[in-house]
């Protein structure tokens, strides 16, 4: 074995060390958990831009008072879409990183669910929403149109609450509803979920819990890094 080989060999040593260290792992588990994040950021933005361009048609255009309702349907289920994956893949992140939830970071997590998420209307009316447009109907939604001190006008999507089906929501995603004055404002819902998301909390506690581990893979890197110099 020549020297190069011997440096290729102590190459590859540390690059299967840093592989399987628990800092690597989770450090490659979190970039794809925030990637899933980011797209529901994505999609919200998108969300956001469609309701600034909202028009008020005459009652004869109806193609185009239809195609403005698909596009309101379409940028809401993609945003509640986007969080689902979300929410679902932070939980199967903490089960495998983190043992399970009731374990997670000695408990908080769990706590944090119990306490922010687990009887919410507004969680729990998500969650029933999820239920709705996966198994059952498509949402009721549509533009109100309102008119400022000045004159100026604007338009404002709702989901329309006399439309939806109480029989098919949680007792606090009943309560959501019928505590709400008048319809449901879809960008004000869509921005409160979006703040309760516990991914940025999550990564907060991942930095805390696993520090030890993160500055071992560093360090591995830092090797790998001067090894791979080596061979050339």
């Amino acid at each position: 074995m020549t020297a190069r080989d011997l440096r290729i060999k102590k190459f590859n040593d540390i690059i299967t060390k840093l592989e399987s260290c628990k800092g690597f792992i989770i450090d490659s588990a979190t970039r794809n958990l925030e990637i899933c994040y980011r797209l529901v950021v994505i999609n919200y933005n998108e969300l956001k831009k469609t309701f600034q361009r909202l028009q008020l048609y005459a009652t004869h255009e109806l193609d185009k008072k239809r195609d403005q309702q698909i596009e309101i349907y379409r940028v809401t289920t993609n945003f509640l879409a986007s969080c689902f994956a979300l929410i679902d893949q932070t939980r199967a992140f903490i089960i495998r990183n983190e043992g399970s939830q009731e374990e997670a970071f000695d408990g908080q997590f769990q706590e944090k669910i119990n306490n922010e998420f687990k009887n919410d209307p507004l969680t729990n009316f998500i969650k029933d929403l999820r239920k709705i447009i996966t198994h059952e109907d498509i949402l009721p939604t549509g533009v109100v149109w309102k008119f400022n001190e000045d004159g100026t006008s604007y338009g404002t999507a709702y989901i329309f609450t006399k439309r939806v089906k109480l029989k098919s929501l949680s007792a606090p995603g009943k309560h959501y509803v019928t505590s709400t004055k008048g319809n449901i404002d879809i960008k004000d819902m869509c921005r409160k979920y979006l703040d309760k998301l516990p991914f940025p909390w999550v990564m907060q506690k991942v930095g805390e819990y696993h520090k030890e581990e993160f500055i071992e893979m560093k360090r591995l890197q830092a090797d790998a890094k001067k090894a791979h110099k080596e061979i050339n």
